[in-house]
Order: C-alpha cells, then sequence, then structure tokens
C-alpha cells in the first residue's frame, strides 16, 4: 500500500508536471484516498496519466490508472474481440476455452454458450448486442469494486445489510466537532 512518502513523490511529479502547486490540505487528502493503493502502481499509474493527459489527474483518475495497470485493463479484450471467442468456441461448448474469465461470466448471463450455439441463425445480432452489453458491464463492475475506496465498501456493505441507522450513527460520530476546553 502506497505509503505517505509515496504519495508525497507522486503529488510533486504533479506539481512538477502539470506547474501547479498542491496545498498541505490537498496533499493529505491525497494521502488518504490513495492509501490503499500500492506504491508500484500509483507512481506507474501516474507517470503514465502525467505522460498522456494534458490536464491534471484527480484522485479517482490516479486510482483508475493504478488499478487499472494491476488488472491488466489494457490487455483485456475488447468486447467485439471477446464475442469473436464466443463464436468460436459456439460449437464446442463442452471444451471452451477463454482468454479471461469476463467473457464466460457474460455469455452464462445470457443464457451460456449451449443456449447461443442452438439458437437460430438469425438471432445473432441480438446475441452479439446482447453480450457486448453484459460484457462491458461485467468489465465496468470489476473496476468500479478494483478502485473503491475500503471504508466505502464497508459502509455498502452495511447499507446492504440494514444497518443503516448504526452507520449514520457512526458519521455523526467522526463529523462531531470536539469541544473546545479552556
Amino acid at each position: 500500500m502506497a505509503s505517505a512518502h509515496e504519495v508525497g513523490v507522486v503529488c510533486k511529479m504533479i506539481e512538477k508536471a502539470y506547474g501547479k502547486g498542491m496545498d498541505v490540505d490537498t496533499v493529505r487528502l491525497f494521502v488518504r484516498c490513495l492509501a490503499d493503493v500500492p506504491g508500484e502502481a500509483l507512481i506507474a499509474g501516474t507517470v503514465h496519466l502525467i505522460t498522456t493527459s494534458k490536464w491534471q489527474p484527480k484522485i479517482s483518475e490516479l486510482r483508475e490508472a493504478a488499478f487499472g495497470l494491476m488488472m491488466g485493463a489494457h490487455e483485456k479484450p475488447t468486447a467485439y474481440e471477446a464475442w469473436q471467442e464466443v463464436n468460436g468456441n459456439k460449437m464446442h461448448p463442452a471444451t471452451a476455452t477463454w482468454s479471461d474469465p469476463i467473457i464466460e461470466r457474460a455469455i452464462d448471463t445470457l443464457g451460456g454458450l449451449k443456449a447461443y450455439g442452438a439458437s437460430d441463425t438469425d438471432d445473432e445480432m441480438s446475441w452479439r448486442a446482447r453480450f457486448v452489453s453484459s460484457y462491458e458491464q461485467l468489465v465496468q463492475r470489476g473496476m468500479d469494486n478494483a478502485v473503491m475506496l475500503p471504508e466505502v465498501r464497508c459502509a455498502a456493505q452495511q447499507l446492504q445489510a440494514g444497518k443503516v441507522n448504526q452507520l449514520l450513527a457512526e458519521v455523526a460520530n467522526k463529523r462531531r466537532i470536539p469541544e473546545e476546553t479552556g
């Protein structure tokens, strides 16, 4: 996970590349929001953004770049490349092989490769459209899950488990301003 020093290095890189300084509060926010990102991935993602973007990257863009590199997002098949794999496996569903497990999950959401193989050839356009949509949603969900801060994931799980009141109390306690003594 990225140390405060590594995040500081990233902030300096961004300042130098874009000619705009960051105040202490901004650097603190970067440290807090990037602490769960592996340091090497964060630095590599920062270099990537600096070399490809005209604009100073936001925290969300740094997270996406770092996790995208870690997940091999640049090597994932496109939706249409994935569809070609589906077509290549259509006649042999029992021995189908996939370059990425998301391809199999996407076709399974539509009823499976066997169902696609048994369908009428006139239905191919419909299958392709639904597959592309399913595949792209699964890829995006994977990225969304990867970039989500652990504390946000925990809050989402609590909300899903019906612990709304507990979560609201915790948030209220964290936001409470300590009384001054004096």
